[in-house]
């Protein structure tokens, strides 16, 4: 497969970790140079062929970010936020404003970052003026690798006010919101041997570039360039946020071995308990899930509607799915009342939807449940 599209409507992919896996499988280290130098002309075409040039390289790991940002806890991650004046294109009336995100706790493995003018490749330095780092005492060190990812924003529930509407962090995972969501389920660029004995292997995104939009634009375009011990790849995605929030997304791969389970377009939700869970669990709540139900779309035209669950044993379920439709999280459970609780506010967590923009051919839906006794939060 040399391309998948992923359709969200009204839907979040977000960073969650917890206790279902998701994807369509098919059978069968920053100390790297830079993919692009400052200047330089761009198009999806450098990413392509960065990723082709990668793949016939031997694999490095990356680098992880120094102490003592690598040793923070997650308060103290939490207290270094990203100046918004600061943020790039910010009172350019572009619909759009970029932030930068800062490395270090669970973010352990810092990226490049890079913006795209008129075709013009610009790479971004590191300075600790764009953050605010409340009462941490960090040391003050400049171009040095320790981005971990972007955040774009974009005014999707009050004109004029810019809200979270795509952050890619951490690994190859993103999400984005749509209008009255709070973060939940999460998506990934691929998946690789989950579930399976051998353990699974988690490329990443090591270099984004962001295009600078238009003025007045509803859309925005960010690229990636994967990699990974067994495969690269290049990313593009095109993302038109709102009331009901799309991502397109294109991906071109290139494997550096044989590979016999490849997941595209996976999703990873927080599933700790249901009505038939709550039993098992000494909490005051109805239920507490980021999704509950897994959808497919078949190719003839039927569905397949699979409640989650919190199993006692690792569980797998294969669903065979033939060039099939589309497939996707939900969280049909919508009401206070199904949940009970005022902070997380479970019901206002979106549904995903991955629709194929050309068939897939054959393979299948595989879900991996894996027990868990704690709730992750999103």
């Amino acid at each position: 497969m040399d391309s998948e599209t992923e359709k969200m409507n009204r839907r979040e992919f977000a960073l969650a970790g917890g206790s279902v896996a998701l994807g369509a499988f098919c059978p069968g280290a920053f100390g790297a140079a830079r993919a692009q130098q400052a200047d330089s002309t761009f198009s999806r075409a450098t990413v392509i062929e960065a990723a082709r040039r990668l793949a016939k390289e031997r694999h490095r790991p990356p680098a992880k970010v120094a102490p003592p940002f690598g040793t923070l806890g997650y308060d103290q991650y939490r207290d270094i936020q990203f100046r918004s004046e600061r943020a790039i294109w910010v009172g350019e009336s572009r619909g759009f404003a970029l932030e930068l995100l800062h490395a270090g706790f669970i973010y352990e493995t810092p990226v490049e970052i890079n913006i795209v003018e008129d075709g013009i490749v610009k790479p971004l330095s590191y300075a600790p003026e764009l953050f605010d780092f409340g009462s941490l005492s960090l040391p003050q060190m400049r171009d040095v690798p320790l981005f971990s990812g972007v955040r774009l924003r974009y005014p999707i529930n009050t004109p004029g006010y810019l809200d979270e509407a795509a952050v890619f962090q951490g690994g190859s995972y993103f999400r984005s919101l749509g209008e009255g969501q709070v973060y939940g389920v999460s998506a990934r660029g691929l998946a690789i041997d989950t579930g399976s004995a051998r353990g699974e292997e988690f490329p990443f995104f090591r270099t984004f570039w962001v295009e600078r939009p238009a003025v007045g634009a509803r859309l925005a375009t960010v690229h990636a360039l994967l990699d990974g011990p067994r495969i690269t790849g290049a990313f593009s995605f095109q993302i038109m946020p709102g009331n009901s929030t799309l991502m397109e997304i294109e991906s071109t791969l290139f494997a550096r071995e044989d590979l016999s389970h490849l997941g595209l377009a996976p999703l990873t939700s927080m599933y700790l308990f249901g009505s038939i869970e709550r039993p098992r669990f000494a909490d005051y709540r109805v239920a507490v899930h980021d999704s509950d139900t897994l959808a497919i779309e078949e190719a003839g035209g039927g569905w397949v509607l699979r409640p989650l669950a919190n199993p006692g044993t690792l569980q797998m379920s294969s669903f065979l799915a033939n060039d099939v439709k589309g497939f996707g999280l939900q969280q049909r459970a919508v009401a206070y009342a199904d949940f009970k609780d005022l902070e997380a506010k479970y019901e206002f967590r979106p549904s995903t939807w991955v629709q194929p923009r050309q068939g897939w051919g054959e393979g299948q839906i595989e879900l991996v449940e894996i027990p868990t006794d704690r709730e992750l939060p999103g």
